[in-house]
C-alpha cells in the first residue's frame, strides 16, 4: 500500500467521522480507535497525547530528548 493511498483513506476516515458525527473511527492498519478532528476542535485545547488529528499543533505535547 503506498504512502499517498494510506494518507487519502486516512483523511476520508476523518471526514466521515465528522459527517456522521461519529467520536472515532477504526484506524484500518493498526485497528486502534482514531479520535477525528471535530472531537478534538469540541475539547478546545490539545491534550499532549500526540493525536493524529490534533487540530492545535500539538501544543502540549512535552518532547523530551532521546539519546
Amino acid at each position: 500500500m503506498d504512502l499517498q493511498y494510506e494518507k487519502d483513506e486516512i483523511s476520508t476516515l476523518n471526514e466521515n467521522a465528522k459527517v456522521t458525527n461519529s467520536k472515532f473511527y477504526i484506524d484500518p492498519k493498526t485497528k486502534y480507535k482514531v479520535i477525528p478532528t471535530h472531537v478534538h476542535e469540541k475539547r478546545g485545547t490539545c491534550c499532549g497525547n500526540m493525536c493524529r488529528h490534533c487540530p492545535y499543533d500539538w501544543v502540549n505535547v512535552k518532547h523530551s530528548k532521546v539519546s
